[in-house]
């Protein structure tokens, strides 16, 4: 599902992109090289895990400032790739008779709702650089670039810029105080809204699951290659081969996490919009 979503999002980007630059030319850098929109999918985009009823969480962002060619009013190419991505978005989640195509959510991008819908690579490394947050780091480990192709220059420029925050050189213990408290914020708001049952945020559920594999990926992923990746079920045998986990804590980690993901894919259809909801067999995995 993930790979149908990424396909059908960047085959709109590329339709927009093309009636974009009918209408206000093609953006360009100082160079007068072309510029295109990239798009980072968050989330369970990201990791390969989206659902029938997953959002989709995307952060926009273009190489280069400069300015639109070609059309017979230039405008900035800050404009040009806003007004691209509000198409996108508009596109992809506006309801019609047909129905929509996935409910956008765009508020992990820096700044979040206050700030630019699609940023400079410059702009964003230096947001990330002086202002990233914790939980960005951890939010960024499943960021992952969407139609990435490997003869383009700016998918390692993007990746370069994005690695050293999230990927620490050495091991970063520092991280661990921060990701204690996230994790005992989303305690407080389980129990606040009466999850404890709620197969996504419940304990021993998925968020858990991912929470350990993740911590691990932030405190010691600047020296383990091997933890650079986004999904979940190949990074459980890297924990085990570096020791971290047991073959044992592998296993039953894969088992419930294979179990949980199985039971909100077959979710009673007039529960579509809540797959977490689902009735769980307790003790499955002990986290």
């Amino acid at each position: 599902m993930s790979q149908l979503a990424e396909s059908l999002i960047i085959g709109a980007r590329d339709w927009l992109y093309a009636r974009a630059c009918e209408e206000m030319g093609t953006p360009m850098d100082a160079q007068g090289n072309a510029q295109q929109l990239y798009i980072l999918g968050m989330g369970k985009l990201g990791g390969f895990e989206l659902n029938f009823s997953s959002d989709i969480d995307l952060i926009f962002t273009y190489p280069s400032q400069g300015e639109t060619v070609g059309a017979r009013r230039s405008v900035d190419n800050a404009k040009f790739f806003t007004r691209l991505g509000q198409r996108l978005i508009n596109a992809l989640d506006q309801y019609t008779a047909d129905g929509f195509v996935y409910r956008t959510d765009m508020r992990l991008r820096p700044f979040g709702d206050s700030g630019a819908l699609a940023l400079s690579f410059n702009a964003m490394e230096q947001y990330y650089q002086d202002q990233g947050r914790d939980w960005e780091r951890y939010a960024m480990i499943k960021g992952r670039i969407l139609g990435a192709q490997a003869m383009d220059p700016n998918i390692a420029v993007l990746q370069n810029l994005l690695r050293p925050f999230v990927y620490r050189r050495y091991i970063d213990f520092s991280v661990i105080q921060a990701l204690r408290e996230m994790k005992q914020k989303i305690e407080r708001e389980v129990r606040r809204r009466n999850l404890t049952d709620n197969i996504k945020l419940g304990a021993g559920g998925i968020r858990e699951i991912e929470f350990i594999v993740q911590v691990f990926q932030l405190i010691r992923g600047g020296r383990e290659i091997a933890l650079q990746q986004h999904e979940l079920l190949n990074l459980l045998p890297e924990l085990s081969r570096l020791n971290l986990i047991s073959t044992e804590q592998e296993s039953d980690l894969r088992h419930a996490y294979l179990f949980y993901a199985e039971r909100k894919m077959c979710c009673k259809p007039s529960k579509i919009n809540k797959p977490n909801n689902c009735p769980r067999m307790n003790g499955i995995v002990n986290v």
